[in-house]
C-alpha cells in the first residue's frame, strides 16, 4: 500500500492527467469521474507500478480508438462521442483490474493477482485494439464462433488484421508490464507470457 503522502501527490497528478485526457476528448465527463478512482485504487493498493502500467493501457487503446477516426465515423463504424471513453467503457476494462489490485493488498502481496492484474488489462488492449484496426480492415469479418461471414461492426467479428494488432497489442502491454512488475528475467516472461495468452483469450 501506497503512504498516504504520496498518495496525495500521486492523486494531484491522476486528476491533472484525467483533466488533459478530457480536454483532448480522451474521455467525457463521465469517465473521468469513473477513471479517477480507478486510477487511484490501482495506485493505493498496488503501488506506482501498477498505476503505470493502467495508464500505459489507456494511452494505447485511446490512441488506437482514435486512429483514423475519420474513416471510421465516415463508414458507420466509430465509436460515440468521438471516441471519448465514458464511464462505462472505463468501468468495464479498469474495474477488474482495480478488483485485482484490492485482492492483491488482501491477500499479503500474493504474485498471482499481479499476474491477474497484467492479464486483464492484456485482455481489454487485445479486444479494443482488435475491434478499432479490425474495422479498417479491408477483409469481411467472420464469426468466431461459427465462421461465417459477420456484419462489420458487429459483436464476435474477427478479421486476420485485427487479430494481428490484437496479439501487438499483448505484446506492448506485456513488455510494460513485465518492465514494471519483474524483477528477474523468469518473471517478466511469466508475466509476457500471461499477456499474450489473455490477449488471444479476448478475441477467441
Amino acid at each position: 500500500m501506497l503512504p498516504l503522502d504520496e498518495s496525495v501527490g500521486w492523486l494531484s497528478l491522476m486528476i491533472a492527467l484525467t483533466l488533459l485526457a478530457y480536454r483532448i476528448n480522451a474521455i467525457d465527463v463521465y469517465g473521468a469521474l469513473a477513471a479517477v478512482p480507478i486510477g487511484f485504487i490501482a495506485l493505493f493498493f498496488g503501488g506506482v507500478s501498477w498505476f503505470l502500467a493502467l495508464l500505459s493501457f489507456f494511452l494505447i487503446a485511446s490512441y488506437f480508438t482514435k486512429h483514423k477516426y475519420k474513416q471510421k465515423e465516415s463508414a458507420g463504424y466509430s465509436e460515440k462521442n468521438r471516441g471519448a471513453r465514458g464511464w462505462a467503457s472505463v468501468l468495464a476494462n479498469g474495474g477488474l483490474p482495480a478488483l485485482f489490485a484490492i485482492i492483491y493488498y488482501i491477500s499479503g502481496n500474493n504474485n498471482l493477482y499481479l499476474f491477474c492484474y497484467a492479464g486483464s488489462l492484456a485482455f481489454a488492449l487485445a479486444d479494443t485494439v482488435a475491434t478499432e484496426v479490425g474495422l479498417l480492415s479491408e477483409s469481411t469479418p467472420r464469426s468466431i464462433l461459427t465462421g461465417r461471414t459477420i456484419l462489420r461492426g458487429h459483436s464476435g467479428g474477427a478479421t486476420l488484421r485485427g487479430e494481428i494488432a490484437a496479439t501487438v497489442g499483448s505484446m506492448i502491454i506485456g513488455t510494460v508490464c513485465g518492465s514494471l512488475f519483474s524483477s528477474n528475467i523468469g518473471q517478466f516472461l511469466i508475466i509476457f507470457v500471461a499477456c499474450i495468452t489473455s490477449g488471444i483469450l479476448s478475441t477467441n
